[in-house]
């Protein structure tokens, strides 16, 4: 997912990337989902690179890949979020929000970025949303609502398995971090 998210993004065409107007000098950028997938992946790799280096593997390190990437995500999120509350604007170019522009909800940058190149709505679906976003209120409260709901909802899952890893028995632990925060949404009704 990765490796074609990027190359779509770099080597392509801007069709993927922010509208023509939000445009910065240098068209080989990534969008926000990419930094934010890549920043948890690399928390990742560091977990896998401490946990596994050791002659004897340090099983609890390892088993918290999940319930760190989940964490990393969140707080990702939280922040985005932030600053959109706060009404500070955006620090650095985020998808179709020029530096300096006016932030938007994290899970509208989620959103944008994962249709437009993933689901090849391109630019015309960035276009479509931020139309849609700026005329109704409604759409506005609901973007906020999920993306409260998407951040929240990690960090407190990705809490809750740490410190199930964390405190049961090494094999318990090792499980339950490998697998139940990908199978919350299976037993959700």
């Amino acid at each position: 997912m990765c490796g074609r998210r990027c190359e779509t993004l770099l080597g392509r065409s801007i069709l993927f990337q922010g509208s023509n107007s939000y445009q910065s000098s240098s068209s080989l950028q990534l969008d926000s989902f990419q930094y934010i997938f890549a920043l948890s992946l690399l928390l990742v790799v560091v977990i896998v690179i401490v946990g596994g280096i050791p002659a004897n593997p340090r099983v609890r390190v390892l088993a918290m890949l999940a319930p760190a990437f989940t964490l990393m995500t969140g707080l990702e999120l939280l922040v985005i979020d932030t600053l959109y509350f706060l009404g500070v604007r955006a620090p650095i170019r985020l998808s179709s929000i020029p530096r300096g522009g006016q932030m938007k909800p994290a899970v509208y940058l989620l959103i944008e970025d994962v249709i437009a190149v993933d689901g090849g709505g391109g630019t015309e679906f960035r276009e479509r949303l931020a139309r849609r976003y700026g005329a109704s209120i409604h759409f506005r409260r609901m973007l906020n609502f999920l993306s409260i709901f998407w951040w929240m909802g990690a960090l407190i899952v990705g809490s809750f398995t740490a410190v199930l890893v964390l405190v049961t028995d090494l094999s318990i632990g090792y499980v339950v971090g490998i697998g139940f925060v990908y199978h919350i949404p299976f037993f959700w009704r």
